[in-house]
């Protein structure tokens, strides 16, 4: 008995750590984004991934799995982010340097790609890693069709465009507006915002909502004057409410700039509607509400995440932003893959992916949790409302996640 348990115990040993010869001193993990070294969303996700490294490699209080141990199932291997920035080289290139970029990650020994890159680029990277078969995760892009794809290594853990659809039209629940509402809607015109609308479109007639007249659309870069007569259009039928939707902050600028005489918006939807863009666009107070992934009011109030955010601020000197966070967060999902796999294998990385169970406690986003399903959407990922005024921004949707309820 004793020879069998001392067996068992040395088998624990080997399938629980990889203290043997064999094991990696480092994982590599590809980071994919444009404009990397540049502020604003690029250097966000450099930060957010980044951080996931620190947490990872050094003694840190972040009460998260894997924090301060290295990978403990490939002998203390340290994260080690490299950087790919497909930022255009020429106005030519643009679809080609996504593609150019995640392979020549391939060629450098990723464990696996994390995109920040938006919706276009994830997608023309990802089909480009599918052939090479190397996991490849989506960190920021909304867009619906990128899990509809029926791809094999794409993975996704941030809420879709329908989600977040989903959380402004229960704000508007929740707010005692009447069912079967009437609608107003105004979009920039561009790519990201375009699969937004129909995002929205789609929940709303799910809804029982009636959208008039039709979307008014505006040309992506347009100022407040220009925007003003399709806010106008929105307008003329007395919606209930008025939906605005743009993935640009300069879109969501102009919009809610024409929207100050006279011409409010109750919700806004898409990357472009931060709380930094609202206050900008607004000389009063305002109590708009946006749809988001993440939040510093929610942050405030959960261990896990206030214990990030502030380790952010103190080595950025700036708040973590919601770029920051879903980095973060898909980069410590790519590093529990490959601590579950115990191999930087690819397939044992991807069916690692598969198989995680990851609960909300033990990430910094407002979700579920994360939980992959055979298309690689996290089933368990959530949009949330913010609303915003000059002094603040506070969750208001859902409810269990609002302070003071």
């Amino acid at each position: 008995m004793l020879i069998i348990a001392g067996s068992v115990l040395a088998l624990s040993a080997c399938t629980s750590s990889r203290s043997d010869s064999n094991a990696p001193s480092e994982v590599r993990i590809g980071l994919l984004g444009q404009a990397l070294k540049s502020p604003g969303t690029g250097l966000d996700a450099v930060r957010g991934a980044e951080l996931a490294a620190v947490v990872v490699n050094e003694n840190s209080p972040v009460p998260i799995p894997l924090a301060g141990s290295g990978l403990p199932h490939l002998g203390g291997a340290k994260l080690r982010i490299i950087q790919a920035d497909s930022s255009p080289t020429n106005s030519t290139d643009a679809q080609l340097q996504p593609v150019l970029k995640a392979t020549a990650l391939t060629t450098q020994g990723v464990a696996g790609i994390v995109s920040a890159d938006n919706a276009t680029n994830t997608g023309l990277a990802s089909e480009r890693t599918e052939r090479i078969g190397v996991p490849f995760i989506g960190a920021v892009a909304t867009a619906d069709f990128l899990t509809g794809r029926g791809l094999d290594w794409f993975f996704r853990a941030t809420p879709t465009d329908g989600m977040l659809a989903q959380a402004a039209l229960g704000w508007l629940d929740q707010r005692g507006t009447k069912s079967a509402r009437r609608l107003g809607v105004v979009a920039a015109n561009d790519v990201a915002s375009n699969e937004a609308l129909t995002a929205l479109l789609s929940q709303a007639s799910q809804a029982g909502d009636q959208v008039v007249p039709a979307p008014a659309g505006f040309a992506s870069g347009s100022n407040a004057n220009q925007v003003r007569p399709s806010l106008d259009k929105a307008r003329g039928s007395n919606p209930d409410a008025i939906v605005g939707v743009a993935a640009q902050q300069g879109d969501a600028r102009a919009l809610l700039s024409a929207a100050r005489a006279g011409r409010s918006v109750t919700v806004g939807m898409g990357a472009g509607f931060t709380a930094q863009a609202i206050r900008q666009a607004s000389q009063t107070t305002t109590d708009l509400g946006h749809s988001a992934v993440w939040s510093q009011d929610f942050a405030q109030r959960n261990q896990v995440a206030n214990a990030v955010s502030q380790l952010y601020q103190q080595r950025y000197k700036t708040p973590m932003t919601e770029t920051a966070a879903e980095t973060f967060t898909a980069t410590m999902l790519l590093a529990q893959a490959v601590d579950a796999a115990g191999s930087v294998g690819a397939q044992q990385v991807r069916t690692a992916l598969l198989g995680l169970d990851v609960p909300g406690r033990d990430t910094i986003m407002p979700w579920g949790g994360i939980r992959f399903d055979q298309t690689g959407e996290n089933t368990l990922a959530a949009g949330l409302v913010e609303q915003v005024t000059q002094s603040s921004a506070r969750v208001v949707f859902p409810r269990e996640l609002a302070a003071n309820t």
